[in-house]
């Protein structure tokens, strides 16, 4: 089941939405923790299978969690934490990693390659988790609360990364009621996620498919196609990812729940730290607190800190999916992080526009290695763009794609964000104009009559 499409919208939200708000008025806020839990539930199985390995490891993680708060020793704590960690690392690379491993060493394949989803996203939050009662030793989760957090439906399958604290607390004292600008809010940044995802990304799918399979395919691919097929994939991933982190808010305030924004328009970002300060928010953050830092961060000089560096992107690349070509994205953004620090001390001699665009080239080129399904792909990819003239475009289908490129790249560095937007809408000199309101609702309706062709968020298969 799609956030965008015509069941979801139309159908299992209201109802999921009249269900939670009627138990709550009817049974409190344990009631509507279970129909949080029994809906998100019925989302997750509705993409098929694996809704046991999403039990077993909520069941499991806060057994975990309760055992080391029943111990009264630092140590037993400590080594509770290390075997939930290991056992959550574990899961991950049975089902990410080891098919990808054993094909390396050329042995049998171990499972059919299916992945869990969401199996990333709530690996990593689950260990957060383990790790904040380590730190809070007077913390006492119950397991209803528990379960309703990790399995909300709105960020479980794609993030954002929740932290515990966060949205515990929220669970804990905000169910009963419904602020009107929450819900207005959560609306706008429903509708803008649909439209991003519908009306920028989905277009642009078909193209850059094609781009990247010729390359696959043939070993060779027009320069032209290469430059504005790496452009479109650029827009589209920008647009599915940030699309989709947008819905996922939006019904978190429907349903009373505030989520972190895990966008904060990243190509407009100054360098390319202050890029992973605004791209995928809460997997930066993760990656900050827990490898980051606990490798030495910025505080034993330039080569620890160099060092650090690429062990947390290599990991973050590989966090996104089994392959080398993952691997040397993450590697990649390391060695330019490298180099930033490096020459940052030195960088008010440059005009803050070069920086700008020299950190925009280098994201988006970063991307090829992302989206390449291997290492010829890539390099095929990159040998096109290096000889633009190289032969005449087969696949480029003239005005259409250049006008959707060039108008998602302008929107990505000149318009504001949702964030802004929605805060604009919903403030109250904005909420009394009715011809605003006519004018998104004109907006929505158009949004919701391109939802056809219904396809998959891109950070689903991560």
């Amino acid at each position: 089941m799609l956030f965008n499409s015509y069941f979801f919208l139309l159908l299992f939200l209201p109802a999921a939405l009249r269900l939670y708000r009627f138990t709550l008025v009817a049974r409190g806020a344990h009631g509507g923790l279970l129909v949080l839990l029994m809906v998100s539930g019925l989302f997750y199985a509705s993409w098929g299978g694996h809704l046991h390995l999403l039990a077993t490891s909520v069941l499991g993680n806060f057994l975990l969690g309760y055992a080391m708060q029943r111990s009264g020793k630092a140590r037993q704590r400590r080594w509770l934490f290390a075997v939930g960690v290991a056992a959550n690392l574990s899961a991950l690379a049975y089902f990410k990693y080891a098919n990808f491993v054993f094909q390396e060493l050329g042995l049998p394949l171990v499972h059919d390659g299916s992945l869990p989803l969401g199996i990333s996203f709530f690996t990593f939050q689950q260990i957060a988790f383990l790790y904040f009662l380590l730190r809070h030793e007077e913390e006492r989760p119950a397991l209803l609360e528990y379960a309703a957090a990790v399995t909300f439906f709105p960020h479980l399958v794609s993030g954002p990364l929740l932290r515990y604290e966060s949205i515990m607390s929220q669970m804990r004292t905000k169910l009963f009621g419904f602020d009107r600008t929450l819900v207005v809010q959560g609306l706008v940044l429903l509708v803008l996620g649909l439209a991003k995802k519908v009306l920028i990304a989905d277009p642009l799918s078909p193209y850059v498919a094609s781009v990247f399979s010729q390359a696959h395919a043939e070993g060779r691919v027009a320069g032209v196609d290469a430059i504005c097929g790496v452009l479109a994939y650029s827009m589209q991933l920008y647009f599915d990812f940030s699309g989709y982190s947008d819905m996922a808010i939006g019904l978190g305030m429907l349903f009373g729940i505030r989520m972190p924004s895990n966008f904060n328009s990243p190509y407009k970002a100054a360098d390319p730290a202050d890029f992973w300060r605004r791209w995928h928010i809460s997997l930066s953050q993760f990656l900050r607190d827990f490898i980051y830092i606990p490798l030495g961060g910025n505080r034993y000089g330039t080569v620890r800190q160099s060092s650090a560096l690429m062990v947390t992107m290599v990991v973050g690349g590989a966090w996104h999916g089994a392959g080398w070509t993952f691997i040397i994205w993450g590697a990649w953004h390391a060695i330019w992080l490298c180099l930033w620090h490096v020459a940052k001390p030195h960088a008010r001699m440059v005009p803050a526009w070069i920086v700008r665009g020299l950190t925009l080239v280098v994201v988006i080129t970063g991307w090829v290695w992302f989206r390449s399904p291997d290492i010829p792909t890539a390099l095929a990819i990159f040998d096109a763009m290096a000889h633009p003239w190289n032969q005449t475009s087969k696949l480029l289908a003239g005005w259409p794609v250049i006008l959707g490129v060039s108008t998602a790249l302008l929107l990505s560095l000149g318009a504001p964000n949702s964030q802004e937007i929605c805060a604009i809408l919903t403030r109250d000199t904005w909420l009394a104009r009715k011809w605003i309101w006519v004018l998104f609702g004109l907006f929505a309706f158009a949004t919701l009559s391109r939802v056809g062709g219904v396809t998959e968020f891109l950070y689903a298969n991560f």
